[in-house]
This record gives C-alpha cells, structure tokens and sequence, in this order.
C-alpha cells in the first residue's frame, strides 16, 4: 500500500520529508521506511536525505542524470569528457559522469553510474554558465580543464577523438593563458598534430 502511495505521489527526486508528507507519518518512521526500501534496493540512495525508485533511476534520461551531477554535490559545474559529449565535441557517452568541484574531489556511484568530481585550482573557476537546470563549461574550457588533469598524468581520453573543428581556437587560445604552462603547451600539440594529420590526408 505504502509503495503504490509513494511511486504515485513521490517526486522524481525526493526526500525523507517528502515521504513524510505523502504518507502523513512522523519524521522517525519516514526515515525508517526510507532505510528500509534502500536495504531493499527499491530506493537507491543517491546521498544523505535523497532517494529515487530504483526503476525510476533506470530510465532517467541523460538530462536528468546530468542534473544528478549538481544536487549529489553542490557547487560544481560539468566539464571533460562529459561537457565534451554534451557539446557534441567528442562523440560517444561514458558510463560516468565528471565535474568540477569547487570544494573537493570525490567519486560517487549509484546503481551502474558513477559521477566523478575533479577539484581545481580556484583560479581555474572560469567560462561555465547555466543551461536550463545545467550548469556546465562552455566547450573550449571543458577541453581546457581536460587538458590540464591531462597534463598532469590524473585523466586519460583518447585526443584523437576530440573534434578540434567544431572548437574556436581563438577561444581556446585566450582562455589557456589562464592556465599552466603544461597545459598550455599540451594544446599546442594537440593543434598542431590535428594539422599534420590533415595535410597528410
């Protein structure tokens, strides 16, 4: 009974007072009912005090599992390989997820996704804007934030992979100013191997 009430009423995303109010119960037995459901894998914790229905969670579309990304930690944008993808800059989808975390680094999984939160110097806390419900770097910096995890051997994609074409390489060039001389140099290779490899074709 308790189930169908819940999977009829319940948000997407939801929380122990959310359970509260639906079922009209005190706090204790919601918080109660919630480590119950969890153990029985019919809630899947995504952190404290926030649950989704596991088959729910199964048929998220990418834009909620995205959206994901900002209530499992706040204070976070998407970038790499993800933000990359969600661009249409580097084709294909990984089994995870990845952003920048402006307090920590920190990997989290529910059911079969894994969401990865990379910390970056605060003075690398440039070029992201909002997309809806999504916050998220502009192509050229989720290339640029790449390349700098990259550089520092903590981030593997294959580069050959990522179209350059559809990236301004004025923009790239004024935001990597910003960054380490590593970096720097690492898109400087990338570009002019992407060259070499053209005039050879």
């Amino acid at each position: 009974m308790h189930f169908i009430k819940l999977a009829q009423s319940l948000p997407k995303f939801f929380s122990i007072k959310d359970v509260q109010s639906v079922l009209d119960i005190q706090a204790d037995s919601a918080r109660v009912l919630c480590a119950r459901y969890a153990k029985k894998k019919i809630f899947l914790r995504i952190k404290r005090d926030l649950y989704v229905f596991k088959e729910v969670f199964l048929h998220l579309e990418r834009a909620d599992l995205l959206k994901l990304s900002g209530l499992i930690q706040e204070k976070t944008y998407l970038s790499f390989a993800t933000a990359l993808a969600q661009h249409r800059v580097l084709p294909g989808l990984a089994h995870h997820i990845e952003a920048v975390s402006f307090t920590r680094s920190l990997e989290k999984q529910v059911g079969h996704l894994t969401w990865k939160y990379h910390h970056l110097p605060k003075k690398l806390f440039f070029s992201y804007h909002k997309e809806g419900e999504l916050t998220i770097a502009t192509p050229e910096k989720a290339l640029l934030d790449l390349l700098y995890l990259y550089s520092l051997g903590r981030y593997y994609v294959d580069l050959k992979r990522i179209n350059l074409e559809a990236l301004s390489f004025e923009k790239l060039l004024d935001l990597s100013r910003r960054f380490p001389l590593r970096t720097q140099k690492l898109l400087g290779r990338l570009y002019a191997r992407s060259k070499k490899f053209k005039h050879n074709d």
